[in-house]
């Protein structure tokens, strides 16, 4: 059994042989049966050049959100609605597991009980749907924690099966989707110390406070405000940093919120050397240039 994992931005992101627990949130995965190990190299030749669009249309598993977040002043109880946007019965399986790289894109995890899914296992009706709880089992943490919650597909015959030929042969190739909910757990008390260094090259951001920072919609401008370029979002995590690399003559403009749960504000860097307005990040606006 092979699976090959696809985003809905970039292409392929790997081959393995691995388990199923692989799948990260919003990823949809494929799994190939047949005979030969050495035929899943021509076949891969055939089967990227199918698009991500044409293989989500074979979906099964959907969830109604990608983000939950239990903050510390609520209850620690959290609804997902789970659908299934196939013509057959889904069976899904769902687990839990910690994320303790989140700052390093979260390939390193644990499988972990301090969030209770339930029920565990179940079953959907055909393009139907179900809620399914999630309940924190343990008080606010002193910095926040991610986790991720996967609903997989089990192979009970609802898997939607491509066919396809290539140099005379024929092969399948069944698609099963599954998705992951990203959990943030936020700290008992929320502190916001987010700040930057910038000097003639780069922008260093730093996040010394307890809630991740999620920078979006960037782009750096000339100083007429023109010939704009963008800048890749990052969610900066407690006790990270994040380098952009630009010219320092260059505006930089960023959409920042604290968590998951907050709402997204203006934050602008002026080039090296100019004043810096303050009134454009509102939350905690530390700045620091570098000569």
């Amino acid at each position: 059994m092979f699976m090959v994992l696809f985003d809905g931005v970039h292409s392929v992101v790997h081959l393995s042989s691995g388990r199923l627990s692989e799948l990260r949130a919003g990823k949809l995965f494929i799994e190939y049966r047949g005979r030969r190990r050495s035929s899943v190299v021509s076949l891969l030749a055939v089967f990227f050049g199918l698009t991500f669009a044409q293989f989500s249309a074979y979906g099964q598993v959907t969830v109604n959100t990608v983000i939950a977040t239990f903050k510390a002043t609520q209850r620690p109880v959290q609804n997902i609605t789970i659908g299934n946007s196939s013509s057959n019965a889904a069976y899904v399986l769902a687990r839990v597991e910690r994320v303790l790289d989140p700052e390093d894109g979260g390939n390193k995890s644990e499988d972990s009980e301090d969030i209770l899914v339930s029920p565990k296992a179940f079953s959907i009706e055909p393009n139907g749907q179900r809620s399914v709880r999630l309940l924190l089992r343990k008080p606010p943490p002193e910095k926040e924690t991610v986790y991720r919650a996967l609903f997989v597909p089990q192979d009970r015959g609802f898997g939607q099966e491509i066919v396809k030929e290539h140099q005379g042969r024929r092969a399948s190739i069944r698609v099963l989707t599954g998705m992951g909910v990203l959990i943030f757990v936020e700290p008992k008390v929320s502190e916001r110390k987010f700040t930057w260094i910038r000097n003639e090259h780069s922008i260093a951001f730093r996040n010394d406070g307890t809630l991740h920072e999620e920078l979006s919609n960037g782009q750096h401008c000339d100083a007429k405000g023109e010939d704009c370029k963008p800048l890749a979002g990052k969610r900066v995590y407690a006790g990270s940093t994040y380098e952009v690399k630009v010219d320092g003559e260059r505006k930089v403009t960023f959409l920042r919120r604290s968590g998951s749960a907050g709402e997204f504000e203006q934050m602008t860097v002026e080039p090296v050397g100019a004043v810096q307005n303050h009134a454009a990040s509102t939350v905690d606006p530390t700045v620091l240039t570098e000569p």
